[in-house]
């Protein structure tokens, strides 16, 4: 036995408004990626700039004594500027003595580097999470000006110098951009939903008029009537135009049978009466 079975097919609008809200949700995605990323680099860049225009202002200040075979670090009072709670700055020397130079950490006791892994003789950028907090680390190469008599040394590496800076600003703005590119796309999608059902619905509407006088024409056997003519230059247009060129020739060959018919008729009239009589 075979079942019968339902076929549930989408309506070409419900197609085309899916297919285009698709689309734009896909633009939107990468529009937010864009943007994301844009205001996240600069950002970072910022931050980056400033760690680096203080890496530089205390490397100019740092001062190194020999004595012997050791060299000592002369570090510049803490400015202004290392004083803010989100601001955090300490130096290491070749000895691994490390020394905390803003108050926040002096406070704190803090020995040791905020980023260990990042000691290069280039200037290093990363991001680590240390006690709940995100920070943007610079690690610097610290090698500063010898106060020495001596004019022939010169200027070696001598320690690193890192300092960090906490990103919660940085967090906060990025979270504030996701929440308003996430509701923007779902306003957007929701009125694309709407509008483009609209929209789909208004431009079908002709495709909508040429069923409905076709299945007219169907019911009715009457080739004499036509699809409206819509008027439009497009494919729509072109399809009515079609759909009637194709019924007028339909309804040449229909009655071109039917003279044929009559013709034959009348042509088999005579002979049938002679042979009944």
């Amino acid at each position: 036995r075979s079942a019968n079975r339902k076929v549930h097919t989408v309506s070409l609008r419900k197609r085309l408004n899916i297919v285009y809200t698709a689309i734009l949700i896909l633009v939107f995605l990468l529009f937010g990626i864009v943007v994301y990323t844009l205001t996240s680099t600069i950002l970072l860049e910022a931050i980056d700039q400033e760690l680096r225009e203080l890496a530089e202002q205390v490397v100019d200040e740092t001062k190194a004594f020999n004595r012997g075979d050791m060299t000592e670090l002369s570090f510049p009072e803490a400015a202004s500027v290392f004083e803010s709670a989100a601001v955090f700055m300490i130096a290491v020397d070749d000895q691994g003595t490390v020394t905390p130079l803003s108050r926040n950490l002096q406070e704190q006791g803090f020995n040791e580097l905020l980023n260990p892994v990042g000691l290069s003789e280039e200037n290093d950028f990363t991001i680590i999470l240390r006690d709940g907090l995100r920070l943007r680390v610079l690690t610097a190469p610290l090698i500063p000006v010898l106060n020495e008599s001596e004019e022939a040394t010169q200027p070696e590496l001598i320690g690193y110098l890192q300092i960090a800076r906490v990103l919660t600003e940085y967090d906060r703005t990025l979270s504030s951009l996701s929440w308003m590119l996430g509701w923007a796309a779902i306003v957007a999608i929701i009125l694309s939903l709407f509008l483009g059902d609209w929209f789909m619905q208004s431009s079908l509407r002709p495709l909508y008029e040429i069923e409905k006088a076709a299945a007219t024409i169907t019911k009715a056997d009457d080739l004499g009537r036509r699809v409206p003519d819509t008027g439009r230059q497009d494919e729509i247009g072109s399809l009515a135009n079609a759909l009637n060129h194709s019924l007028s020739r339909l309804e040449d060959s229909f009655r071109a049978q039917q003279r044929f018919l009559a013709d034959i008729s009348h042509e088999l009239r005579t002979p049938l009466t002679t042979i009944r009589g």
